[in-house]
């Protein structure tokens, strides 16, 4: 027969045969198919079908011998690496620095180490590695089970600790991979072919080498300040810039009178130019005479949403997002905050990220309670597209809440993402805010 064979054990061995049915030994199987032969002499033969591409597996016993894997549906391939993503981000963003981790087998501390940065500062050899290989260096390389056997101080394995969570953000379970050849395989060490790159604008993430490959841009080192990936992201972000700097703008004549000709009981109508101010900023370089403004757009959207809380570093996502801080590995540096104001006071606030000229986000956007219904919102919603056309974007996108869904569709002419371009921003734009229950909808700016 002729098969490939791998052995495992003396008795025990793997044989994928790769004969069409009418040459393969009983039982038949249909024409073209794989088959994969578990050989144990007191047991003859197991077989189990490939699938084209192989297929995750799960764990198979048999009878007390040992623990085999074999493949598994595509449902369950996809839940297995749900569970590989969970492990990897959990550590990534869920633990915070310095925090002690502890190898244990049967009962036994094995290996001490501490978490830093993305990996385990291993106190076997001082040096930060990942949990594969902290488990190697615990003398456990064949458990292959790093998250099961590395523990907390409370006793909780991290395996156990990423099934508790219940993540309010959905950001945690995309994987961060190179744009150009979708490789999650990054060099946290020294600068090389596999050393990472983000752009400060539309903050994808490059392999040094794949730049030098396929966008001809040849690094010999990590810049120590802005790095754009293109001509058209360092120009948006300088436009930007420019536009917080010249903040406060008045309000035009003509983007009120859109109010006024629609609301002809509104507020708007007894409000001059002058009265009504349109801002700008970054909350991470928003000077001091920003800060009480900053202060309002949060008390405000935590008066209108919900609190929205990391469950692990307990920090707050607006604030977060609103001072341009971080949370865990979620950079929101990049983050803007649009708003109206009357004599200083917020009327309407949106915070947003602008991912290139392909599309911006607005994840958080909401009117003051006392001014809500009286067509303030319709003169955020003009000015910002103004901005967003006059920055040359093509598209807007929110995440939507089920409730809100029929009020951004019907009134404000909102669709739903198609599939294709869903998959397309997820995969090419893993810092998107994704909270956990809603739905994104883009409409084209005009």
């Amino acid at each position: 027969m002729q098969c490939r064979s791998i052995t495992f054990l003396a008795t025990v061995s793997i044989r994928v045969c790769v004969l069409s049915a009418s040459s393969h030994p009983s039982p038949l199987l249909s024409r073209g198919c794989a088959t994969n032969h578990l050989s144990v002499p007191p047991l003859g033969h197991l077989h189990t079908r490939f699938t084209d591409p192989p297929l995750l597996f799960t764990q198979f016993h048999l009878l007390g011998i040992m623990d085999m894997d074999l493949p598994k549906d595509q449902s369950q391939k996809k839940a297995v690496e749900k569970l590989q993503k969970m492990h990897r981000s959990v550590l990534i963003e869920k633990i915070p620095d310095g925090e002690e981790l502890i190898y244990i087998s049967n009962r036994k501390v094995l290996l001490k180490g501490k978490k830093e940065g993305s990996g385990i500062l291993c106190s076997h050899c001082n040096k930060v590695v990942s949990p594969t290989t902290f488990e190697s260096h615990a003398g456990r390389s064949s458990t292959r089970k790093p998250y099961q056997h590395i523990f907390l101080e409370n006793g909780m394995s991290l395996h156990r600790y990423a099934s508790s969570l219940k993540p309010v953000c959905d950001n945690s379970s995309k994987p961060i991979a190179c744009v150009l050849c979708r490789s999650p395989e990054f060099s946290e060490y020294g600068f090389c072919d596999r050393t990472s790159i983000i752009c400060n604008q539309c903050e994808k993430e490059y392999h040094i080498g794949c730049l030098r490959k396929e966008m001809h841009i040849d690094l010999k080192e990590l810049p120590a300040g802005n790095w754009f990936c293109t001509t058209e992201c360092k120009n948006l972000f300088s436009s930007l810039r420019l536009l917080v700097s010249v903040s406060p703008l008045n309000v035009k004549h003509d983007y009120m009178q859109i109010v006024q000709n629609k609301f002809k009981d509104s507020d708007a109508n007894n409000i001059t130019n002058g009265d009504i101010q349109w801002i700008i900023f970054n909350g991470k370089d928003a000077y001091e005479e920003k800060h009480p403004l900053v202060r309002q757009v949060v008390d405000m959207f935590h008066d209108c949403f919900r609190p929205i809380i990391d469950p692990v570093t307990k920090k707050d996502f607006i604030s977060s997002m609103a001072h341009g801080k971080k949370i865990g590995s979620l950079d929101f540096s990049g983050v803007y905050t649009a708003l109206l104001t009357i004599d200083s006071k917020v009327i309407s606030a949106g915070m947003f990220r602008v991912f290139g000229c392909e599309f911006a986000e607005l994840p958080f956007v909401a009117t003051s309670r006392s001014n809500q219904g009286k067509g303030f919102f319709q003169v955020f919603l003009v000015c910002f597209e103004r901005l967003l056309s006059n920055l040359k974007i093509k598209n807007l996108v929110i995440p939507a809440a089920a409730d809100a869904i029929p009020m951004w569709t019907n009134k404000f002419g909102f669709k739903k993402v198609p599939p294709k371009m869903l998959a397309h921003y997820r995969e090419t734009q893993t810092s998107m805010v994704a909270f956990k229950g809603t739905t994104l909808l883009q409409r084209n700016v005009p």
